[in-house]
């Protein structure tokens, strides 16, 4: 036996740690694969659920939309409004005034407050007494 070095037939440690770390890869790779597709399938379902509840959220919504629109309709309120003695307004709003009638439009907005009281207008001519004090109401002045 002159200087041959002795060839071992079988599997030394180096290839079998070698074959172990790629079919642990192989395996991590499969796992990764099998996970991704069960991920993707339950997103689909997800997607699909999601897709069901806004159609059937809209479809309300529509409903509910339309049952509104019908019931707020003029005439729909005033029949509503019968049964309880109302009816629509065929002239304009005013104020009573210590016993005076003074149009609503006649009155400012930032004094139609209903608890404010005007204190001193007299009966004959409220609108004049009004332009004398505050100017709080205008006066019908031809020309102004």
């Amino acid at each position: 036996m002159s200087g041959k070095k002795h060839i071992s037939k079988g599997l030394s440690s180096k290839k079998v740690d070698d074959y172990l770390r790629f079919s642990v890869f192989l395996v991590l790779i499969g796992v990764a694969y099998i996970w991704n597709s069960y991920e993707a399938e339950r997103q689909v379902a997800l997607r699909e659920a999601y897709r069901v509840e806004v159609k059937e959220l809209k479809s309300r919504y529509l409903l509910k939309k339309s049952t509104l629109s019908a019931e707020t309709r003029l005439s729909q309120i005033q029949d509503k409004v019968d049964t309880l003695g109302l009816r629509p307004l065929y002239e304009p709003a005013y104020r009573l005034v210590r016993g005076v009638e003074v149009p609503l439009s006649r009155i400012p907005k930032r004094d139609r407050h209903p608890g404010q009281r005007f204190e001193s207008i007299s009966a004959e001519n409220p609108v004049a007494h009004a332009d004398s004090t505050k100017g709080s109401i205008p006066s019908v002045e031809a020309g102004g």
